[in-house]
């Protein structure tokens, strides 16, 4: 697996970039990742087009962002690309709508679990990202039932916002996209398998370690009830 990630500069850049890349689905799928804190909605979709011309066989998505960190730096006004290429693995990724149709309400989240089980996991699945639209309000009981329906595959990802300085002129709370349209109200899911993928997830936190080394005996979903049998509050 290689990754490169670029900021977008220009259409003319970018063409210049991945041709200098020089990539081939031969050699293995190929994921592109787009997170945008300047483009609107339509002008995503025609980028991710732009790039799908450029190499037909990638799978594409992205999301909208208030910022994107670049060599270390946050920085405003800014659209970041990555390209990442797998010789031994496999990807598959999907815009997956949150609410029905029909009746315009949100769909169960049991719903929405099974059906990514169903059409992404896979014995060999490593790691499963997954990115909200703002306006989807039950993410975290969305990743809790996840660990419940596939436990042994890694999740990570997001939510989608908007850009501070330009709010009024993106979708509310954030979107999600790919070369075929965006949506306000989706979960783009994107699946990484193979036999031979390895896999390490983590996160950094504002958090430091006091005190003795302590067991936590009772837990609520993210909230801790009990430490070393006693009561936690």
């Amino acid at each position: 697996m290689f990754t490169w990630n670029f900021q977008y500069i220009s259409k003319a850049r970018l063409s210049s970039t991945l041709k200098q890349l020089n990539l081939s689905a031969e050699q293995g799928d190929i994921l592109i990742r787009i997170h945008t804190a300047i483009h609107l909605a339509d002008e995503a979709v025609d980028l991710a087009r732009f790039v799908k011309e450029l190499v037909p066989k990638a799978v594409i998505f992205g999301t909208s962002c208030m910022a994107v960190i670049n060599k270390g730096n946050y920085a405003l006004n800014r659209c970041i690309i990555s390209v990442s290429t797998f010789s031994e693995a496999t990807v598959c990724s999907e815009v997956i709508p949150i609410m029905d149709e029909y009746t315009g309400t949100v769909l169960p989240v049991d719903m929405l679990c099974g059906q990514i089980k169903k059409e992404f996991v896979r014995d060999n699945t490593k790691l499963i990202l997954t990115f909200f639209s703002g306006q989807y309000k039950d993410a975290g009981h969305f990743v809790d039932r996840c660990n419940d329906f596939f436990p042994s595959v890694p999740m990570t990802g997001g939510i989608a916002s908007c850009a501070q300085n330009n709010q009024d002129d993106f979708s509310d709370d954030g979107f999600v996209f790919n070369e075929k349209g965006w949506s306000d109200r989706a979960i783009l899911v994107a699946a990484l398998s193979g036999d031979k993928l390895e896999n390490l997830s983590s996160f950094a936190t504002g958090a430091r370690v006091i005190g003795d080394e302590s067991e936590i005996t009772d837990t609520f979903r993210n909230c801790i009830l009990s430490i070393n049998g006693k009561n936690a509050s």
